[in-house]
């Protein structure tokens, strides 16, 4: 019984997932994430420029995941240089995604949904 309900979990995830299918191509291959007292390092571990979206109990902004612009789940966004990393201060949970490629202002390279998954749009 245990087994058959992890199975339909699973299934149901991906089914979730798939329905928001990347165009562009993810970059979790590249990103390597170090969780230290109130502050993430994010690090770019790939030979090309990617791009980091985050959200969540950040100590130095009021917006929380889902106040992103647009409607969307994302309100921080930053562009990672090869060997290069990033410093956030979290004050709680946080959630991220990361895109290969660079972004700009707006949502031109990615897509957020309210459930956190995103689409990659490069």
């Amino acid at each position: 019984m245990l087994k058959n309900i992890a199975i339909g979990l699973t299934l149901s995830l991906c089914s979730t997932l798939s329905a928001y299918a990347n165009p562009g191509q993810d970059a979790k291959d590249c990103l390597t994430v170090s969780n230290g007292e109130e502050k993430v390092i994010f690090h770019n571990a790939c030979d090309e420029q990617i791009f980091v979206l985050w959200c969540g109990n950040l100590k130095y902004s009021n917006q929380r995941c889902g106040d992103g612009p647009d409607g969307g789940f994302y309100t921080h966004s930053n562009n990672l240089a090869p060997g290069q990393d990033y410093d956030i201060d979290v004050v709680g949970e946080y959630n991220y995604a990361t895109c290969r490629g660079g972004i700009d202002f707006g949502h031109s390279k990615y897509k957020d949904f309210p459930d956190g998954s995103y689409q990659c749009l490069q």
